[in-house]
């Protein structure tokens, strides 16, 4: 059986490791989405202004 100190320390290491996980995927899209803004500054999109 799983002491009250046990039990808090999972509940702890759990809630670490998601935070963990959000930071991670957050990063990653707005890792994605300056990837994307530049991409479209750099190259951009001929919107059929020229006919």
């Amino acid at each position: 059986m799983l002491g009250m100190s046990s039990l808090r320390r999972l509940a702890c290491v759990d809630t670490k490791l998601s935070l963990l996980a959000t930071v991670r995927s957050v990063a990653i899209s707005g890792f994605w989405h300056e990837i994307a803004s530049s991409k479209f500054s750099i190259f951009p999109r001929n919107d059929g202004l020229t006919y």
